[in-house]
């Protein structure tokens, strides 16, 4: 089986964030948010993956390129333009047209769901594609009815639930894309599945799941594995604190809440920092209080 990882968005949700680097390398106390999938997925024995790639394609092909860590084969589909999801996987049918099955999953989408059952439901389905679904009130709209999807975009309905970001999809999915290899949206191909009830949703639970798409999210992620105690596939501080290797952090350093402090950073003296995120390379000068900032590229972003 093989894995498609989409990350070929601006992030424009979480600018000026992802005009220095692309979502899926935003750090998780030090771990890039991309770590967490492909091991993740490696845990289903998927050793082959296709990255999708526009904004900021260098950086995340060079990471991935450079870390011996994954003992995986990696592809990637520089877009010159955004594809879509259509669009995207319809420009990789060569790379996925040998699978029975496999799995698409958004780049900037942390979590802990157990897949195996999910994959075992789509076979048992049938399904052409298999939406894994939970409920989550700020995304809830995809309606359900006896495992068939009858709608994804219904925000009224009061039973709908949210698309995680991860489906899984069988080959013949690539009757229905396009074959012109330009832009194009899976909504269409969606809907031709639900008239012949092939698209099939699977509801998961008791599971850690974050959209990173807002810097509230991305803040609030933190707090919640620290308050939570979550268990990803990347390894997590067993404090509140985490501290790169090679930062200087002097001893009259005060961290509050949850702090991450990434690589080669220069903490000033008499420093207050509470619920922030500090990225690789910063200077932090002396004297400095803050609360739920995210520190990046020698600026900063504040929260209320």
């Amino acid at each position: 089986m093989k894995a498609v990882i989409l990350c070929a968005g601006y992030g424009k949700r979480v600018m000026p964030l992802t005009n220095y680097l692309p979502k899926p390398l935003f750090p998780i106390f030090g771990q890039p948010i991309i770590d967490n999938i492909v091991f993740h997925l490696k845990s289903l024995n998927i050793s082959e993956f296709c990255i999708n790639t526009h904004h900021l394609a260098d950086k995340i092909k060079n990471y991935i390129l450079s870390s011996a860590k994954f003992n995986a084969t990696f592809n990637f589909s520089y877009e010159s333009q955004i594809l879509g999801i259509a669009g995207g996987i319809g420009n990789i049918k060569e790379f996925l047209h040998s699978e029975d099955i496999f799995i698409v999953h958004n780049g900037d989408i942390l979590s802990n769901i157990n897949l195996q059952p999910a994959i075992e439901f789509h076979k048992r389905e049938n399904a052409i594609i298999t939406l894994i679904l939970h409920d989550y009130k700020t995304f809830n709209k995809v309606t359900l009815s006896a495992n068939n999807i009858l709608s994804v975009n219904d925000q009224n309905n009061p039973k709908s639930l949210a698309f995680t970001g991860i489906s899984i999809m069988s080959n013949k999915i690539l009757d229905f894309l396009p074959d012109n290899k330009g832009p194009a949206d899976i909504i269409p191909a969606y809907n031709k599945l639900i008239n012949l009830n092939a698209i099939k949703g699977y509801i998961t639970q008791n599971h850690f799941w974050s959209d990173i798409g807002t810097p509230e999210s991305y803040l609030e992620t933190h707090k919640s594995i620290v308050l939570n105690g979550i268990n990803l596939s990347i390894p997590l501080p067993s404090t509140n604190i985490h501290i790169g290797k090679g930062s200087n952090i002097p001893k009259t350093t005060i961290l509050n809440g949850f702090v991450s402090i990434g690589q080669n950073c220069t903490i000033g003296n008499n420093v207050v920092l509470e619920n922030c995120i500090v990225w690789d390379n910063i200077t932090i000068a002396n004297n400095t209080k803050d609360k739920n900032r995210i520190f990046f590229s020698n600026s900063s972003f504040q929260l209320e």
